[in-house]
């Protein structure tokens, strides 16, 4: 404890005083206790004090050593007053009763009242012993202040210590009638003759230590309960400003999830415009410079549709944490999946090469944030190596899980940027590279969700020899999928469909969105759609005519959401397809769509392959 929390605590003590001090003013006895009680707190150091389940017995404490020091010398003194003398055993009684205050400095140097209260018992045990053998045992006038010990170590240590100190006290008693027995015992201090008096005087003292101790202990235990009605007062006000603090973190979590919500959907619509119509635009296009041009615009919504996926997720996970959605599925098919999709950024002249996954390899885990973990590892790979190879190697530890390493030939990572590889927006790498976009929430949010996973993600790098990461995951291993349905994320192709022979119905309340979408169902060889722009306005065309093949429904419009309408939607008896296409792209609201009667899913800005390859999916 420092010294600006002892001179706080000391402020606290002497603030506490005063009160006291204020209250003692009402009466005369409260002044009288008053100072008593300070005189009592003096003595107990600051770190005591400031426990509240300790300063009871540490007053009890320091009451005893005053109260008995105090009796114990007037007792002696009258004593000597009555005998006219003061012999040497006398003096060392009046010794031991003085090593009763070291208990209080071990209490002071320690801050342990056990050890000061089992030396006081023992001490006071010990006077006890000497003055009854000095005083002729049984026969003498000391033979009732065989009651002190025994009570002292009740108040300090409890029933068992107080058991021990019993029969120590038993022990020494009858020690003291052997030797007396025995002749052993030496003359008596007093004069038997004077015995009665003496008697009656030791009775005094007892009577009056055990008065006061009983006053004084009942005033320290009406202290305490008013040290434990201020206590359990500030405690309800604790627990009254963490229940509004509690409310109002929950009130702040779900504005945040309902501004997480808001800024997902707000911001991919635009860009599902933008994304939509370059890629509409690129298979129009022949001019090579035009198509350069529109391809930029494609990158550069890609990479803007990158950082806003980043921060979502590292928003969503601040609030609610990793959430896990495992199946059955393909790690193998995955591992390749990722390499194609990342293969158009790698640097020309760059091998990227996979071992290890040849084989399938079905595994129980979520495939989504996995797909998500080594796309972001082999996207850095690729973004800082511009030559020699990428490698990605799979490889399977038994029963114990898997282990997947990217190796690439880069600028490679300084030991002192390894160290903040993984903190939150916070980008790495040589100078070289320092246009490289993004936020720096990467492998922040690669390294949570390995971890929510129970795996490891370490890194092996020096500059200019590349980077490894190495990607450790306790997995349940499975003979074979769940089903023969494709999982999320495998595109499948079926000739059999033919698009041009479909009749869809678009329903999105934004113009530019349904316009996008016809263009894409065009390229697709769709020859045209129909359109409606609210949710109600789909149920009535249904209504009135359910010969579609397919429903591409928004989720957020205004009269009536994609949800109510889905739902009514299944009510008239339609059982096509329906595919939620929408702005809304978390995994709560993938599951909403579902559990309304939708077929599949599909986030805005929509990729004309995904929308071919989900149709083809739920049409199958």
């Amino acid at each position: 404890m420092n010294s600006d929390d002892r001179e706080s605590e000391n402020l606290s003590s002497k603030d506490s005083h005063s009160e006291d001090s204020a209250e003692g003013l009402k009466s005369p006895r409260a002044t009288k206790s008053a100072w008593f009680s300070r005189l009592v707190d003096a003595c107990i150091p600051n770190e005591v004090l400031a426990d509240l389940l300790q300063v009871f017995q540490a007053r009890t404490l320091v009451a005893f050593v005053l109260v008995l020091s105090f009796f114990a010398l007037v007792g002696i003194g009258v004593i000597i007053a009555v005998e006219q003398t003061l012999p040497f055993r006398r003096i060392a009684t009046i010794l031991l009763i003085a090593c009763m205050s070291i208990s209080i400095l071990i209490m002071r140097r320690t801050q342990r009242l056990r050890e000061a209260g089992i030396f006081l018992s023992i001490l006071i045990t010990l006077t006890v012993a000497y003055v009854d053998a000095m005083n002729r045992s049984i026969e003498g006038p000391a033979i009732i202040l065989w009651l002190l010990p025994y009570a002292i170590s009740a108040m300090l240590l409890g029933a068992r210590y107080a058991l021990n100190i019993a029969c120590l006290s038993i022990a020494l008693v009858l020690l003291n009638v052997v030797l007396l027995k025995q002749g052993y015992l030496p003359t008596p201090l007093s004069n038997p003759d004077n015995w009665e008096w003496l008697k009656l005087i030791m009775f005094m003292v007892v009577l009056s230590i055990v008065a006061v101790c009983i006053y004084g202990l009942t005033s320290l235990e009406r202290r305490r309960q008013n040290d434990l009605t201020k206590e359990i007062q500030i405690n309800r006000e604790i627990m009254t400003a963490l229940e509004k603090a509690t409310l109002e973190a929950q009130a702040a979590a779900k504005s945040k999830e309902l501004f997480l919500a808001t800024m997902s959907h707000e911001l991919r619509t635009p860009l599902n415009g933008v994304l939509g119509n370059a890629q509409l635009l690129a298979k129009e296009l022949t001019q090579s410079h035009t198509k350069a041009r529109v391809d930029s615009i494609s990158a550069s919504g890609e990479l803007l549709l990158s950082i806003i996926n980043d921060v979502l997720d590292y928003s969503k996970f601040e609030s609610q944490g990793v959430t896990l959605r495992p199946q059955v599925f393909d790690l193998s098919k995955c591992l390749n999946q990722m390499c194609n999709l990342i293969r158009p950024r790698v640097c020309e002249g760059v091998d990227l090469i996979i071992k290890g996954a040849e084989l399938p390899v079905f595994i129980n885990a979520d495939s989504h944030r996995l797909s998500q973990v080594f796309l972001n590892l082999l996207s850095n790979a690729a973004k800082f190596t511009e030559q020699g190879k990428i490698t990605l190697s799979l490889e399977l530890l038994g029963n114990d899980g898997v282990e997947i390493k990217i190796r690439d030939t880069g600028s490679g990572i300084s030991d002192e940027n390894q160290e903040k590889l993984f903190q939150d927006f916070v980008q790495v790498g040589d100078d070289s590279h320092k246009h490289n976009e993004g936020t720096g929430l990467g492998l922040a949010i690669t390294r949570r969700i390995i971890e929510r996973m129970d795996g490891t993600i370490r890194v092996e790098s020096s500059l200019g020899s590349g980077t490894c990461m190495t990607v450790f995951l306790p997995v349940d291993f499975a003979d074979s999928p769940v089903s023969d349905e494709p999982s999320e994320g495998q595109p499948q192709c079926d000739d059999a469909i033919d698009f041009s022979r479909l009749r869809v119905l678009i329903v999105d309340d934004v113009e530019m969105n349904c316009m996008m979408l016809e263009g894409m169902l065009e390229a697709l060889g769709l020859p045209s759609c129909e359109v409606e722009h609210d949710g109600s306005l789909a149920v009535e065309r249904i209504r009135d005519d359910d010969n579609f093949d397919l429903i591409l429904m928004d989720v957020r419009m205004p009269t009536m959401d994609g949800l109510e309408a889905t739902r009514q939607i299944r009510q008239l008896g339609f059982t096509k397809p329906v595919i939620a296409v929408t702005a809304n792209a978390f995994d709560e609201d993938r599951q909403d769509c579902l559990a309304a009667g939708m077929n599949s899913f599909l986030s805005k800005p929509v990729n004309m392959d995904e929308l071919q390859r989900v149709m083809i999916e739920v049409l199958a």
